[in-house]
């Protein structure tokens, strides 16, 4: 009955309570906003700080990397890549390019004479350079073997004539070395073998002793015998033979066989076997540890040419030490299943060899 008496009152106190209502959502919709809207602000501000540490951190990585660049040059290299990524710019690229120029080329390896051939040994912490063959006559040049790291010479190996070239073995601890004058193939092997090959504690750089009556067209780690604790290292000699030494220089063993100069001999990988190149065209297979003949490889006797003066140049084994490769300039690349007396004729060319998985050549 009230309500119905005063029903002006009660409408106004209706619409007041809507008013409030509406107000108090109002209020909290434009909180709930003006809340997201300071979340929002506050991550781009967290953005653009983050950004700006980025920015500066790699400004940061790029001047160290100028700094440090005169005295190491392979960390120059990291803290310029990294500060060009966090914050490319032309003080960035600079720095960069400043490092990778003096890691391009870390050391010179000074030389007074011409240098004939550079390896690296096993383990990739070594440079071993050599003389050249026209230096033969004319001067001696030791061989040298340098530090990659600080380009410091560590050892030098003199010789009492120019090495002309060098090979470590498998393990890196010796050294063979060869004396070649630049006109070896016309010379016969008792001329060749006036400077034997010699071998070397590579630690050391001390002569452990010389391969009498050997001589080497060119040094080669396939010398080395690859398996073993021992050093044994086979190379041409005088007599057509070629002949197997020990570490100090000591012959041990004649492979016989051969009608004319052997001009090259190398282990097979897996250390059982050792092929030889002769100026008779013909390449034998022997066995490693009792010197006996294995197989006569001549299969080109029937083409060959007028002057078949060594016929061919350079003879390898496989990986797995079952197929051999020849390689001559006048009858062109033969594959050799060494279960079979007929080789594939690979096409022409004077160099060829396996890749690391025997798959390609």
């Amino acid at each position: 009955k009230w309500m119905r008496k005063h029903r002006t009152l009660v409408g106004s106190a209706a619409m007041i309570c809507v008013v409030v209502i509406l107000s108090v959502i109002s209020n909290l919709a434009f909180a709930v906003q003006a809340e997201k809207q300071r979340r929002q602000e506050l991550e781009a501000q967290k953005t653009r700080l983050a950004k700006a540490l980025t920015e500066s951190e790699g400004r940061r990585l790029a001047a160290i990397a100028s700094l440090v660049l005169p005295h190491n040059p392979g960390l120059s290299l990291a803290l310029a890549k990294e500060g060009s990524q966090l914050q490319p710019s032309l003080e960035a690229n600079n720095a960069l390019m400043a490092a990778a120029d003096a890691n391009h080329e870390r050391h010179i390896l000074a030389h007074e004479e011409p240098v004939g051939i550079a390896y690296f040994g096993s383990d990739g912490q070594t440079v071993m350079t050599t003389g050249t063959s026209r230096s033969f006559l004319s001067e001696t040049v030791p061989a040298r073997i340098f530090d990659v790291t600080s380009g410091k010479l560590l050892r030098q190996l003199d010789y009492r004539a120019t090495i002309t070239s060098a090979a470590f073995s498998p393990g890196g601890k010796r050294v063979l070395t060869a004396s070649t004058p630049s006109d070896a193939v016309g010379r016969s092997a008792d001329e060749l073998a006036d400077h034997p090959p010699a071998v070397w504690d590579a630690a050391r750089g001390v002569k452990l002793g010389e391969l009498e009556d050997a001589f080497l067209l060119r040094a080669h780690p396939r010398a080395f015998c690859p398996v073993g604790t021992s050093t044994q290292i086979v190379a041409p000699a005088k007599g057509n033979t070629a002949r197997i030494y020990n570490g100090a220089g000591d012959e041990t063993r004649v492979l016989r066989g051969h009608t004319a100069r052997v001009t090259f001999a190398a282990y097979s990988p897996d250390g059982t076997k050792i092929v030889s190149v002769a100026d008779d065209s013909t390449v034998r297979i022997w066995d490693a540890q009792s010197g006996r003949q294995q197989q006569v490889l001549d299969h080109w006797k029937n083409r060959l040419p007028d002057d078949p003066v060594r016929l061919v140049h350079n003879a390898e084994f496989s990986p797995d030490s079952t197929r051999l490769l020849t390689t001559s300039g006048q009858l062109g690349v033969d594959l050799w299943d060494l279960d079979d007396p007929v080789p594939k004729s690979c096409g022409h060319g004077s160099l060829a060899t396996f890749s690391p998985d025997g798959e390609q050549i």
